[in-house]
């Protein structure tokens, strides 16, 4: 069997020897060259192994809405904290360590998860930036993590809080809250993609049919924020 353990030695003629810093270092940096060598001739190149790339996911294609909503804003805004503004597909142990959040190693988003939904929801409502809708669609992420109850039993989870935003002086018009859970279909990253998928799908779903009662309120924001289907706004109010 191959002995992965081997030892480079020093010199014989360098024992009781003095040497300055400078000979030291490159006496200790030639030992260091001659232990990989060493190492490698040997056959342990099992000690560096390949890394092999992380899988990339994304959230597939926007859901396809019956009707758009009454309301469509000029502009859409989705916003994260720091811990969520990474591409890294986080899980958390509940029944273990309900407290600590972790990393899949080889699956991760192609994007972080509030630059993702922003394009997704942006696509599906038909948003782009349009200052005829002088409204703004702002999401705060608060939660984008898959959740183990046990080692077999996980599901999406997804908090999120909507805003309708006057984009003229900043007020909020109307708010909204989405909490959005998803059972996983197998307890690992691929199931905690698609669970993630379809959870974002209901929470896109939500938005749109909120906005729709938003849009049919009588003296509501729609008139200010230029809805489809409704009247110019009025000039008195601004």
């Amino acid at each position: 069997m191959t002995d992965c353990r081997a030892r480079a030695r020093m010199p014989d003629s360098t024992i009781g020897a003095r040497w300055s810093p400078l000979q030291e270092r490159v006496q200790v940096r030639t030992a260091l060259v001659a232990l990989v060598v060493l190492m490698f001739s040997a056959g342990c190149t099992s000690l560096f192994p390949a890394q092999t790339p992380a899988v990339v996911f994304d959230l597939g294609e926007p859901p396809r809405l019956e009707q758009s909503p009454m309301l469509i804003p000029g502009r859409i805004e989705v916003r994260a904290p720091s811990w969520l503004d990474t591409p890294a597909m986080q899980y958390r142990l509940a029944y273990q360590l309900p407290a600590s959040r972790d990393a899949y190693i080889a699956s991760k988003w192609a994007a972080p998860p509030a630059e993702m939904m922003q394009r997704m929801i942006a696509r599906t409502l038909g948003i782009g930036d349009d200052p005829a809708r002088p409204c703004r669609l702002r999401v705060e992420l608060d939660e984008f993590v898959q959740v183990f109850k046990d080692p077999q039993v996980s599901e999406s989870r997804l908090f999120a809080r909507v805003e309708l935003i006057d984009a003229r002086g900043g007020a909020r018009l109307a708010s909204t809250e989405f909490e959005v859970s998803q059972a996983a279909a197998s307890p690992d990253a691929r199931g905690g993609v698609a669970a993630h998928q379809n959870g974002v799908s209901k929470f896109i779903s939500g938005t749109v049919n909120w906005l729709t009662d938003v849009g049919n309120k009588p003296g509501g924001p729609a008139q200010r924020c230029h809805g489809v289907g409704t009247s110019a706004p009025d000039k008195t109010q601004e």
